[in-house]
C-alpha cells in the first residue's frame, strides 16, 4: 500500500472505534498503539512500516464489544472457520473477526497486518515481527498488571521479542490452567516454537 491508501484505511479505522468502543476500551487501543510503535522502534535490524503497526495496532480490539450474537452472525455470513474453542465463547473471536473487517470492509490488504490483527489473542507459531509486536503490545501495555508482566516488558524493550512471547503464553497457560479454563491447542505451539528461538 502506498502512503496515501495506508492513511486513508487508518482514519477509516479510526472512526469506527471511536463510534463502536467504549471510552474503556478505546484508551486500551490507544496504549497498545503507543507501545507498539515504541516497541517497533526497538528492533532496527527488521525496520517496521510505522503506519502498517498502527492500522494494526488501532484494529487489534474493534470487535471485541460486538454483542455475541452479532459476532455469531458475522462469522456465518462471512464464512469465518470457528475452532471448537471459538464456539464455546465467541468473544475470543474478535480478532479474526476484526481482521476480516480490515480486509473487507476497510480495504486493507497488507497480509502481515491482517495477521497481526487476527493472532493478537493467541498468538500463531512462526509469527512475524509485526505480529510479535502486536501480541506482546496488547499484553504489556501500561495499564496491565498481571503476574509476570513486567518480565515480559523488560525482556522485549531489551530486543528479546521471541523470550517476550514465550514468557506471556507461559503466563497465560498457568492463568487459564489455574482457573480451570480452556487453554487453545495453539497455544503450546506457540509457547514451544518462541522457546526454541528465544534469545539468551
Amino acid at each position: 500500500m502506498n502512503d496515501k491508501v495506508e492513511n486513508c484505511i487508518k482514519d477509516k479505522v479510526e472512526d469506527y472505534i471511536k463510534e463502536n468502543l467504549s471510552k474503556e476500551r478505546l484508551e486500551h487501543t490507544y496504549r497498545v498503539r503507543d507501545v507498539a510503535i515504541e516497541l517497533a522502534g526497538v528492533f532496527e535490524e527488521e525496520e517496521l512500516d510505522l503506519e502498517l503497526v498502527e492500522i494494526a495496532a488501532l484494529m487489534h480490539d474493534a470487535a471485541k464489544e460486538m454483542p455475541e450474537e452479532e459476532k455469531r452472525l458475522y462469522c456465518r455470513l462471512n464464512f469465518i472457520i470457528l475452532d471448537d474453542i471459538f464456539l464455546k465463547d465467541i468473544d475470543l473471536a474478535h480478532g479474526l473477526i476484526a481482521s476480516d473487517m480490515l480486509e473487507n470492509i476497510f480495504g486493507c490488504d497488507e497480509v502481515d497486518v491482517l495477521n497481526a490483527v487476527k493472532n493478537h489473542t493467541f498468538g500463531r507459531v512462526k509469527m512475524s515481527l509485526l505480529e510479535k509486536v502486536i501480541f506482546i503490545a496488547d499484553y504489556i501495555e501500561p495499564k496491565r498488571k498481571t503476574p509476570g508482566v513486567e518480565e515480559v516488558r523488560e525482556a522485549a524493550f531489551e530486543g528479546k521479542i521471541n523470550l517476550s512471547v514465550k514468557l506471556a503464553v507461559d503466563n497465560t497457560m498457568k492463568f487459564l490452567y489455574n482457573n480451570d479454563m480452556d487453554v487453545h491447542p495453539m497455544s503450546q505451539g506457540v509457547k514451544s516454537y518462541a522457546a526454541s528461538k528465544a534469545e539468551k
